[in-house]
């Protein structure tokens, strides 16, 4: 039964991207390269740090929460580390750090096989509406991008203005010489990880979009799992 899930849930993952290459990056090999190792990066760093936060809190439940509190770490840390390093160095220091909790990650997944039924269909449940969640607001954002944003210009503005940034610390994209705000981390940390894929922006605002519903989705299942599990 557990060989079986795992099994399906790979099929669907991969189908999943075979749609996502055919309606959306239209059949371009080296883009689809690059969003495979961005997705496949991002969820098993998501759940080697899920992995780190359970066994500090001593509650497994808190691995849910991986993802979320993954990309607020990786957010927090790209920026201290930029203002300490230079460019290249930096992607250095975040392409180590992410190899390193990867790794917890794969070793996390591996221990898929030891849990009960119960507890296995509930993570692959979980990790496929995820994943369908991601899809939807993909598409959605990919063909209609002014329903994801709003502002379109502007965000494509300070999204590239964080993406050109080599180190130091990043001022105010509109107000020259004022300080870093703090609600342009997100765009920030996006402009990181698109810079460490090579992925422009034309294709990085979609992706970020989606990848923040697929986060808020994480975050609110955990948050529940934690208060009525542990309620």
């Amino acid at each position: 039964m557990k060989r079986t899930v795992l099994i399906s849930h790979s099929v669907f993952s991969l189908l999943l991207l075979i749609v996502l290459n055919l309606s959306y990056f239209k059949i371009q090999p080296l883009i689809w390269i690059q969003y495979f190792v961005f997705l496949l990066s991002f969820i098993l760093a998501g759940r080697g740090f899920g992995k780190i936060v359970a066994e500090f809190s001593g509650n497994r439940e808190h691995e849910t929460l991986g993802s979320p509190l993954f990309f607020l770490f990786s957010a927090l840390s790209s920026w201290l580390v930029n203002i300490v390093f230079s460019g290249s160095s930096s992607l250095v220091l975040i392409i180590f750090g992410l190899g390193s909790i990867s790794f917890l990650g794969i070793k996390f997944i591996s221990e898929w096989g030891s849990l009960d039924k119960d507890k296995l269909i509930e993570d692959l449940i979980s990790e496929n509406v995820s994943l369908v969640l991601f899809l939807l607001f993909l598409l959605i954002s990919s063909f209609h991008l002014t329903i994801a944003t709003g502002e379109k210009p502007m965000d494509f503005g300070i999204l590239n203005y964080f993406y050109r940034h080599e180190s130091g610390t990043p001022t105010d994209v509109w107000a020259s010489g004022s300080g870093f705000s703090y609600y342009y981390l997100g765009f920030f940390a996006w402009a990181k990880w698109m810079k460490l894929f090579s992925l422009g922006t034309d294709y990085g605002l979609p992706l970020a979009f989606a990848m923040n519903v697929w986060l808020f989705f994480q975050a609110l299942l955990g948050f529940f799992k934690i208060v009525f599990k542990n309620g």
